[in-house]
């Protein structure tokens, strides 16, 4: 495993810079591979609150590496959040660094937090109650996405990738993300908008009101240079 970050362009004037915490496989000859078949795997064998383990304990580890004013996002499986065990590591291990806990922002899919409503929102809290922001992920891929929002009390919401592909030349998408931006104000939550592409994708955004953007045309992923893995035993 090696850790990767991504850029997230703050566009209000207020909000920090983020960077979200990417998993990489390195093979055996040395290439750099994503890490969707990995996670499917460990899924199907209950093993993603093993892995979330050492991504939470390796960004920990490393974070005095970066800009003391760049907030770093990790994403939290479904399965780990309905684990006890893991929630209770992941609890333990903010509790321990205090000092830098404030820093951190958790990623969690609105399907994740709808499959485990009640699981999903006591983490949320406990997670608050720690100053560490919590972020929906993949808003807008769910039915009643909007309905879930007053359910979670959540500092900033992604929007689904394939609600933004086109929203520089379709109409109906910019209306889509200008309806999401104005009932997130209203109650308070920062908009972040991924699969920003291209410079014309992101004025428009920016017209549109969202709060921070993420995509190639922002930054690529890259190698978190520095970041030592810790022992796998974490993980065990």
């Amino acid at each position: 495993f090696e850790l990767y970050t991504m850029p997230i362009l703050p566009m209000d004037g207020v909000s920090a810079p983020h960077l979200e915490v990417l998993l990489r496989i390195v093979d055996d000859d040395g290439r750099v591979l994503a890490p969707a078949a990995l996670i499917s795997s460990a899924e199907r064998h209950g093993l993603m609150p093993r892995i979330d383990r050492w991504v939470v304990s390796t960004t920990l580890e490393n974070l005095h590496s970066v800009d003391p004013d760049t907030f770093l996002t990790i994403n939290l499986s479904g399965l780990s959040i309905g684990d006890p065990e893991f929630t209770a590591f992941l609890l333990d291990e903010l509790d321990a660094r205090q000092d830098i806990a404030g820093r951190l922002a958790f990623e969690i899919t609105e399907t994740a937090a709808v499959r485990s409503m009640a699981t999903a929102q006591a983490l949320i809290d406990a997670l608050r109650a720690r100053r560490c922001r919590v972020i929906l992920d993949d808003f807008g891929s769910g039915l009643s996405s909007f309905a879930y929002l007053r359910q979670f009390r959540i500092d900033s919401l992604k929007i689904d990738g394939a609600i933004i592909g086109e929203v520089a030349r379709d109409e109906v998408q910019r209306t889509i993300v200008a309806g999401i931006v104005a009932v997130a104000r209203k109650i308070g939550v920062g908009v972040i908008a991924e699969y920003v592409e291209d410079a014309e994708t992101l004025e428009v955004l920016r017209d549109l009101g969202v709060t921070m953007a993420q995509g190639y045309h922002i930054g690529r992923p890259a190698p978190w240079v520095g970041a030592r893995p810790v022992s796998s035993q974490i993980a065990r």
